[in-house]
């Protein structure tokens, strides 16, 4: 048995997480030694042995009191896809690297924006939260300010995954789970849907996921999403005020092929696994004139499920999308005086 888990953590550095890895360390299972051996950077085995894991805090913002005039970003995708981690990153990176992130000086700051752009401050690895099991929903606001003058007002929607599977609940005449709030969260969700704010929706699919892994409740991810586009669809939610509409292939660093052949090859694994969601999105997006397009996303190099040396190029392409997509504002004196 200890051979078989050093011989698979050697073959995927991802076959485990830091605490088993820390465990079988402690055991004897497995050395620091073989670790380097394997090409696993010193800097990460320093972050085992100082392997905390980020607490997100959320709040209690009910998300029917969202910033006006704000675009709303929804990422939609099944418990694990990467959807906290990716805007994390994308935080990060427009706090670091692109426009000068500031919370909006409203009274709806969620500080759960500040918490989670500062998971990838180190810059030498990053410790990747745990996927968000939360039934409600958080709202991230912030400015993204642009050259001459302008700036976009975003609200970042924080969805769990768990909310996403209540559109199949609900498309299969089921009752949401009992022992949490699912169905308070998923009625604020649909009027927060139909409100008036500009909206972009970003649809996950994890690349590491297999198609047709069934969870507990007898589902895949393809399950899931079609029920949520099909719930869309029917509703007519896409029709007064979504912008666009794009696909997000995360842990597309997995594919293989080098970077200048996977977008090529997404269009290939989109179009054999996942056909009908796409179909009914491009159908969506044509019948009311919507922007779509596929975007690869990837983290970096992720040791342990969980230690992360971040690639800040496919974040910048995701704050290039929203740039190119948002209407800016111009400033106003009143918003030079409130600095914002």
């Amino acid at each position: 048995m200890k051979i078989m888990q050093k011989e698979q953590l050697l073959n995927n550095i991802n076959t485990y997480t830091p605490e088993e890895v820390i465990e079988f360390i402690e055991k004897g299972i497995i050395t620091e030694g073989d670790l380097l051996n394997c090409g696993i950077p010193d800097k990460v085995i320093d972050a085992l042995n100082n392997y905390r894991e980020p607490n997100l805090h959320y709040g209690e913002l009910l998300p029917e009191t969202a910033p006006q005039k704000s675009t709303e970003v929804y990422f939609w995708g099944v418990p694990g896809s990467g959807k906290t981690t990716a805007m994390a990153a994308v935080l990060n990176t427009a706090d670091v690297d692109y426009w000068n992130f500031t919370k909006d000086t409203g009274e709806y700051y969620e500080p759960l924006g500040m918490i989670m752009k500062n998971i990838f401050n180190n810059q030498d690895y990053a410790i990747l939260p745990p996927p968000t099991f939360v039934d409600k929903i958080s709202d991230i606001s912030f400015v993204l300010r642009q050259d001459k003058g302008k700036q976009s007002f975003v609200s970042f929607k924080e969805l769990s995954g768990e909310i996403l599977q209540c559109f199949y609940y609900k498309s299969a005449g089921l009752q949401f789970p009992a022992k949490l709030h699912h169905q308070d969260t998923f009625d604020s969700l649909v009027r927060l849907l139909n409100g008036n704010n500009r909206k972009i929706h970003f649809f996950i699919i994890d690349y590491d996921r297999d198609r047709d892994i069934i969870d507990a409740n007898g589902l895949t991810q393809n399950d899931y999403l079609e029920a949520a586009v099909t719930f869309f669809r029917d509703n007519d939610i896409f029709r007064k005020s979504t912008d666009a509409i794009y696909i997000v292939v995360t842990k597309s660093d997995l594919m293989p092929y080098e970077k200048e052949r996977r977008a090529e090859y997404a269009k290939e694994y989109l179009n054999d696994n996942y056909m009908a969601l796409i179909t009914v999105l491009q159908s969506i997006c044509m019948r009311y004139s919507l922007k779509f397009s596929t975007i690869l996303f990837s983290l970096g190099n992720v040791y342990f499920r969980r230690i992360c040396e971040l690639d800040r190029e496919p974040s910048k392409h995701i704050l290039d999308t929203l740039i190119n997509t948002i209407k800016p504002h111009k400033r106003s004196i009143l918003d030079i005086f409130l600095n914002r």
